[in-house]
């Protein structure tokens, strides 16, 4: 599978856990879809650009280390928690069926 088969595998499951209002561990991606955790980071970096090029919230800002329990990003804690929170409050029912669908086109791309 490619980055881009591998986002449309992780992407439902990152719009399970914003719906559910809880973070997802890079662990917890890795045994849910078998991608070795190392690998993820590319698979994420393509959700992230999606957003991104959409104006959706940053859904991947709910990925956090399991030994820190923080997402990767940079900014100050006040600003990753208005992302967070961003990403919990979405209504993601509208972007889901886009982001698939632009997924799709990419890989088709690929």
């Amino acid at each position: 599978m490619n980055k881009h088969e591998r986002a449309m595998q992780i992407f439902p499951l990152l719009i399970f856990a914003a719906r559910k209002g809880v973070r997802v561990t890079y662990k917890e991606l890795s045994t849910a879809t078998g991608i070795a955790t190392i690998g993820l980071g590319r698979c994420l970096g393509v959700i992230k650009d999606v957003c991104d090029e959409n104006n959706f919230p940053p859904l991947t800002a709910i990925v956090v280390s399991t030994v820190t329990g923080e997402s990767s990003y940079s900014e100050h804690e006040e600003e990753r928690t208005a992302k967070i929170n961003s990403v919990y409050n979405y209504y993601w029912d509208v972007a889901r069926v886009m982001v698939e669908e632009i997924l799709k086109k990419e890989n088709e791309n690929d």
